[in-house]
């Protein structure tokens, strides 16, 4: 047979599930979601799980022919990305010239516009130099959540009009890491 609830039972039932609540939900909230570990290939070189993104490509003059230009490519390192960003090389492809860039001329900041951001400095520019071709490796990885913008100064604009296509692949930290192609930039060049 059941008991009528009095004001003391009830009062017991509620502080009850008040102390489970509170145990509940202090147990979420200290969980700690582990930190996801780069992904390791099976001939021991580190890849991007979560790679970075290419958000912008631009120049600070498309004037043909002209030798006072800036072309800047920025990438987007995920929040979830599993690895900082070490190195980045920047190709041509498939345009009516190869543009020649000013080896000298060639830095990082951290941020996405031409006012720039804190410089980020370079631990080397080159790899095998190709015309139209740069790869640069930071001193200081790029950690998951950064932007960071590298700019390119060509010798001179090309001589021929046209939108200028250039392949973006980034490069984890570690030792042979596998580079990831993560978008095309498009330069525009005009009378």
């Amino acid at each position: 047979m059941l008991k009528p609830l009095n004001k003391f039972s009830l009062f017991s039932i509620k502080t009850g599930l008040l102390g489970v609540s509170t145990l509940l939900f202090s147990t979420f909230i200290s969980l700690e979601v582990p930190k996801a570990n780069a992904v390791k290939l099976t001939n021991g070189k580190t890849a991007f799980e979560h790679p970075p993104s290419l958000i912008r490509s631009a120049t600070s003059n498309g004037m043909r022919n002209n030798n006072y230009a800036t072309y800047q490519f920025t990438l987007k390192v995920p929040e979830n990305a599993t690895e900082t960003l070490k190195a980045v090389k920047i190709e041509q492809i498939n345009t009516p010239r190869i543009i020649k860039f000013n080896q000298k001329k060639i830095s990082a900041f951290f941020g996405d516009s031409f006012a720039g951001g804190e410089k980020l400095s370079l631990a080397a520019v080159g790899g095998n130099f190709q015309p139209g071709s740069v790869t640069v490796v930071f001193n200081k990885p790029v950690n998951p959540g950064e932007t960071v913008t590298v700019s390119l100064e060509p010798r001179s604009n090309p001589s021929i009009s046209g939108v200028y296509l250039f392949g973006i692949t980034a490069y984890p930290v570690g030792e042979n890491s596998n580079g990831i192609y993560v978008g095309t930039g498009r330069i525009h060049i005009s009378n």
